[in-house]
């Protein structure tokens, strides 16, 4: 064998050797990529559906209104309200004109507690009920209810007082699964 046919063969080899180390690199190099972009893919997240967008006036003078938005347990109910309620001329802090938010106390720090729909809920805010289950919204919140029903709103205030009051809020309900 010739010095010429010794050395194309020794070239075909290596040219060969090096061909097939690059396909078994270049497969290694994806088979990485692959395991590293599972590590780092997101991971799938619940993207909430949207059942109900509704707009309702609560109106500070009336008991529990209805917003004729039914929901069950499963759901998520996402509530936005603004507006400004006068509900009471002998308020402790002398505004007695408040927004969704109420006044800065509750109904429990007063001395006489009787007739608020909610002790926890601040003064004059706006309260939700759903069933038996009594929700502060303030300006914004969302909750799952604890039972089926329907969304009912009034402002926090006793129920025999609730003549005097002025003002309305403006309540978004948005249900979502």
């Amino acid at each position: 064998m010739s010095r010429t046919r010794l050395i194309r063969a020794a070239l075909g080899i290596a040219s060969l050797s090096f061909f097939f180390l690059g396909v078994v690199s270049l497969a290694m190099l994806l088979k990485g990529r692959e395991s590293r972009s599972d590590a780092f893919a997101p991971t799938p997240q619940h993207v909430p559906v949207v059942l109900l967008n509704k707009t309702v006036t609560v109106k500070s003078t009336e008991p529990w209104q209805s917003s004729g938005v039914r929901v069950t347990s499963d759901q998520t109910v996402r509530v936005e309200a603004s507006g400004k309620v006068c509900w009471s001329f002998n308020n402790p802090d002398g505004s007695g004109c408040v927004g969704p938010e109420g006044s800065w106390y509750s109904a429990g720090q007063l001395s006489d507690k009787s007739g608020f729909p909610s002790l926890d809920a601040r003064c004059g805010s706006l309260i939700a009920r759903v069933g038996g289950t009594i929700y502060f919204i303030g300006n914004a919140t969302s909750f799952s209810p604890r039972e089926e029903g329907v969304v009912e709103f009034m402002i926090n205030d006793r129920l025999q007082w609730l003549w005097d009051n002025k003002g309305t809020f403006r309540v978004s309900v948005r249900v979502e699964k």
